[in-house]
């Protein structure tokens, strides 16, 4: 993307910034530090690589909040108003990886409140529509003549919203036509490659291909700040990426292959073996049928029934009836008349179990199978005329009926023969079942289908299969058998747990030893590497680097170039720092020659001046005290020395450091001068273990720098300021603090700013120049790291950061 540049200018109706992506307007000062780290991803199968880009954004100075002019509001009583973050930034790809430009369509909300847009800046996507709400307690009228989207959404009062579409990319200045002062952005992008940081400057831009990018850091449309990053970038993690990527599939697509071929070849048996199932329900079912109507024909044909049908009387029937029961341990036992009269029904009453139908079939001569919906199952009867021999056609004494039901006494009979549920149904409910009376409802829904079908009962999968049990074409009860899914993939679950684990372990072990690969090729690099730190961190030239077993005969014709190549340094480092150590005597010859001489020649004059015959006593105390305050000054220069040459030994104790900086202050700046200094001490800056009096020694220092610095640029007529020195104090996670001296002086020239902790270096007229190279070898000291920020003419900022308790105990250093 191309950044869109504008300029501010003062308006009635404000003019825009256009342009085709999210941009700023050209600054003068550098207001933004962006860091920023790169973390690899694991490596997923949908995703084979892909990384996040993380960081934080400093605003190096805060930009002024616009001048607001006074709400009606004001006028009577104070009314709350909001002042913009203007320190959120917007971190993005400059540009995109390929194939993420495409729209989303989405909302987002920019609210009105205390006459201030919230937020400040809004980072979104092309087609997204953005709610204005107005929670103030006046009308609003927003507006923007940006060219990306001009709008006017004209005056609304409050608790009302509307909304508008972005449909192009870059930046748009949202304004209110009725209150002057408010103002925000919207940056719009055609990809997803973007972050607005949180309260403390930290972003993350996640799901980032592989490939060099460039970041972008927005502010304010104030300052721009750019990092090149590249993603998979080293070759160790190249080489880990694609190993592991090897190694994962290797693994998982067998195993999924596998899995999937054992689930279904599961899912065939279980449907076979409900197949199976029902058959044998088929033929249980009819083997009973048929013993049913063979022995109600036996029965139907014995003398003595018939002689006692014959009599017509019920007592008569009755005991053979009962004694018949027994013998053929049917559930009903009926017998009618020749009128068709129930004479006996054993088992269900007559009312219930009498099927005139079957009845009227009997008396004329014919058998028939007949069922009858119960409460407690189906029950399915046989019923055959008792006829009496003649010649001719035979004559029917009655009719002779033997029925059993079907109930869950018999599906659990049926269950145990085909290793699964059974259940029961007729006239579309099921009557009887080997499971719970409450999976009936769901048991229902698969009657009327041939095929096995997939039942939900409580938390358990079952398959089923309806068969019906009467002949084909004639209605009559079916039977439905059930087999538990859930039950028979349980081991199929285990299986697959188990090799779950196991490929989980193969994993481990594949993406451990594709590190290992890795690290075995890149070893040779990282030894390098590590003993550059080495000597970046101690100086030490004379390190050399030692090759481990793994390494080839390349890496150690580098390591011998390298190790050659430090020689060669540390032998111009020696020459240079001889060098450097007769300039720096030569500068120290300078400075005592310089500052010693002026004491002296005043010390010379005032003792010439003693000399003479007539003087007065007033004049002998004052050359006395002119001499005495010279001999003052070069005892100071003589402690500066000393104070620089000699080791920095501290003694460590808890400190007040807010106390400890109003004591620096107090000790540099008098009270009632012609400075102010603004001190903001942390509130939640507890104690902090250090030597106190060293650390105000590089207080002062810094301060009295700062001091001059300030009283110069007054002397040229500067502009003046409401704090002209600030002292800040603050905590810093992890176990840190930070001091901050920044002053509005004249500043320090960029060619001079890498040289101000210098020893003997100064751009005063007077001064050793010792006093923050003092400073620097106390922070050092404490293990603390001192720096400077300067702009010439608009003032120094010098930060000291230090840890909050020692590593060990009281310490010295050189």
């Amino acid at each position: 993307m191309t950044a869109a540049m504008c300029r501010s200018r003062r308006w009635s109706r404000p003019s825009s910034c256009s342009g085709s992506s999210p941009g700023m307007r050209a600054a003068r000062l550098p207001l933004l530090a962006l860091t920023l780290a790169v973390g690899t991803a694991a490596p997923r199968l949908a995703q084979a690589a892909a990384a996040s880009i993380r960081g934080r954004v400093e605003v190096m100075r805060e930009p002024p909040a616009a001048a607001a002019r006074p709400t009606i509001g004001e006028l009577s009583m104070p009314s709350p108003r909001d002042l913009p973050n203007r320190r959120r930034s917007v971190v993005y790809l400059e540009a995109a990886p390929q194939g993420a430009f495409e729209e989303h369509e989405g909302r987002a909300v920019m609210d009105q409140r205390h006459e201030t847009f919230v937020p400040y800046v809004l980072a979104i996507t092309v087609g997204t529509t953005v709610d204005f709400t107005n929670s103030d307690s006046t009308y609003h009228n927003v507006f923007s003549l940006s060219r990306p989207r001009r709008f006017d959404l004209g005056r609304y009062a409050a608790g009302q919203s509307k909304a508008v579409r972005f449909d192009r990319p870059g930046v748009v200045r949202v304004f209110c036509e009725i209150h002057s002062h408010m103002s925000a952005f919207i940056l719009v992008f055609n990809h997803r490659f973007y972050a607005t940081t949180d309260a403390d400057g930290r972003y993350r831009i996640d799901n980032v291909p592989p490939g060099a990018y460039t970041i972008v850091a927005w502010n304010d449309g104030e300052a721009r700040e750019t990092r090149t990053v590249k993603l998979l970038s080293t070759l160790q993690n190249r080489i880990f990426a694609a190993s592991a990527l090897l190694a994962v599939l290797s693994i998982v697509f067998p195993i999924r292959l596998v899995t999937s071929r054992l689930e279904r070849e599961v899912e065939a048996e279980l449907e076979r073996g409900l197949a199976e199932g029902a058959s044998l329900v088929e033929q249980q079912h009819a083997a009973r049928l048929q013993t049913l109507v063979l022995m109600a024909r036996l029965i139907a044909d014995l003398p003595k029934l018939k002689a006692a049908v014959d009599t017509n009387e019920s007592k008569t029937v009755q005991p053979l009836a009962q004694e018949y029961r027994e013998l053929v341990r049917s559930d009903l036992f009926a017998v009618a008349n020749r009128s068709g009269e129930v004479l006996v029904a054993l088992g269900r009453p007559a009312g219930a179990i009498a099927d005139l139908s079957a009845v009227r079939a009997a008396l004329a001569g014919r058998e028939s199978t007949t069922f009858r919906s119960q409460p407690d199952g189906v029950l399915e009867m046989v019923t055959v005329p008792i006829g009496m021999e003649r010649e001719g056609p035979p004559e029917v004494l009655g009719a002779l009926s033997l029925g059993f039901v079907l109930d869950d006494g018999l599906a659990a009979q049926f269950k145990r023969v085909t290793a699964g549920e059974v259940a029961f149904a007729a006239d579309g409910t099921v009557r009887a079942s080997s499971l719970p009376r409450a999976a009936d409802a769901a048991l229902a829904g698969v009657l009327g289908r041939g095929d096995v079908r997939s039942v939900r009962l409580g938390e358990n999968e079952y398959v089923a299969l309806s068969r019906p049990l009467a002949p084909e074409g004639e209605r009559g009860p079916v039977a439905i058998v059930v087999r538990s899914r859930t039950e028979r993939l349980l081991f199929l679950r285990t299986f697959r747990t188990a090799l779950i684990v196991a490929a989980f372990a193969a994993v481990v072990v594949a993406i451990a030893t594709s590190y290992a690969l890795a690290r075995t090729v890149t070893r040779p690099l990282t030894a390098i590497t590590a003993t550059m730190r080495e000597m970046t961190a101690t100086g030490d030239l004379a390190r050399k680097i030692r090759l481990g077993r793994w390494d080839d005969e390349d890496a150690r014709v580098l390591a011998t170039t390298f190790d050659a190549l430090t020689d060669s340094i540390a032998r111009f480092q020696r020459e240079a720092a001889l060098r450097e150590r007769l300039s720096a005597l030569g500068r120290l010859s300078t400075v005592i020659a310089h500052e010693i001489r002026n004491p002296l020649m005043i010390i010379k004059a005032s003792l010439r001046t003693l000399a003479r015959e007539k003087i007065s006593s007033e004049e002998v105390r004052e050359l006395a005290a002119d001499i005495d305050h010279e001999v003052a000054r070069l005892n100071l220069i003589v402690e500066d020395v000393l104070d620089f040459a000699r080791p920095v030994r501290l003694e460590y104790a808890p400190v007040d450091l807010g106390a400890l900086c109003r004591d620096a202050v107090a000790a540099t700046l008098p009270r009632g001068g012609a400075l102010h200094c603004r001190l903001a001490i942390d509130p939640g800056l507890g104690p902090v273990t250090t030597d106190a009096e060293r650390l105000r020694t590089a207080l002062v220092n810094i301060i009295a720098n700062a001091r001059d610095a300030t009283l110069a640029r007054g002397a040229r007529g500067g502009e003046p300021s409401p704090a002209d020195i600030e002292v800040r104090a603050r905590a810093a996670p992890p176990g840190r603090v930070v001091l901050e001296v920044e002053d509005h002086g004249v500043g320090i020239d960029l060619a001079d700013l890498s040289h101000v902790f210098d020893p003997y270096f100064t751009t005063k007229r007077t001064g050793s120049g010792l006093g923050l190279a003092i400073a620097k070898n106390i922070v050092d000291a404490m293990g603390g790291a001192i720096s400077a920020q300067s702009r010439l003419g608009e003032g120094t900022r010098i930060r000291i950061d230090l840890p909050a308790a020692p590593a060990a105990g009281p310490a010295s250093a050189a």
